[in-house]
Formats: C-alpha cells, structure tokens, sequence
C-alpha cells in the first residue's frame, strides 16, 4: 500500500498515460460499437471536451468480498454542445437502441433509468456528489442493462 501515493502522485501529473479525453472517446468509440452503430467516429473524434473536475474516491480497505484495497479516480468531462451530443441525444431516444439512455439527475440520485441500472459513480458527474456518499460500488458485471 505504501506505493499508493506515488501511484496517484503519478496519476495526477497526467504524463506516460491515456488522456481523459482519449479515454474517453475511446470508450465511446467502443461502447457504440457494441450497439452496431456505425458512422459516429468522425463525430467522436470531432468533439470538444471541458475537463470540469477530478474526482478521487477514499481508499477502501479489503472486505471479506472484496479482498483488496481500492481507489478510484474519476475525471469529468463535459461534452460540448454539437453533433455528437446531438448523435448521443437521438440514440438515447430511440426505443430501437436498448445499450443507450437519457438519465436525468434524479434517475441518477436513484441510480435507475426505467429498469435500467446507473452505476453509482454517475453520482460524480453532479456537484451535489457529496449529497449521496453512501451510495454502493457495483462491479461492471453485475449491472444490468436495458
């Protein structure tokens, strides 16, 4: 554990690793694909990014279920306003696009859009984060989708 702090030390200089924005628009690039939408790459790679905050979540201590220590480091980045909000926007309307939706603030607070399951670290993405500390971590494998 004692390599931890250098590790985020690390981290936060932002050197020798993936950008937020990269990963970001590789995630994109990827998670649109699993739904068989083509054609979005050149929005993808079109889009502007503001980075709005990092996040970095307490270290955990190993639990019974969870036999290592964990923190996450969340950057947040707010897609401007263009084509791929609007590409975003349209498919989350789409009753035809089950891996996509629209997630207001409270479906977020409740961690729920219709049956659909938000990942709790969406909580992240308000600056009222702090009203909802005691939300669980859901591994990836356990959420549900639409």
């Amino acid at each position: 554990m004692h390599s931890l702090p250098v590790l985020l030390a690390w981290l936060g200089t932002g050197h020798g690793r993936e950008q937020a924005d990269q990963c970001l628009r590789r995630e994109l690039g990827e998670k649109l694909a699993t739904i068989a939408r083509t054609g979005p790459d050149a929005l993808i790679a079109a889009a502007a990014f503001a980075h709005v905050r990092t996040v970095v979540e307490k270290l955990a201590a190993p639990t019974p279920d969870r036999p290592c220590w964990q923190t996450r480091w969340f950057e947040i980045l707010d897609l401007a306003p263009g084509a791929l909000q609007d590409h975003l926007a349209a498919l989350a309307a789409d009753p035809d696009v089950p891996g996509v939706c629209s997630a207001t603030w409270l479906d977020i607070s409740r961690g729920q859009v219709g049956a659909t399951t938000i990942a709790p670290q969406t909580r992240h993405l308000s600056t009222a984060a702090t009203a909802m500390p005691g939300m669980p971590v859901i591994p990836s494998r356990q959420m549900s989708r639409r």
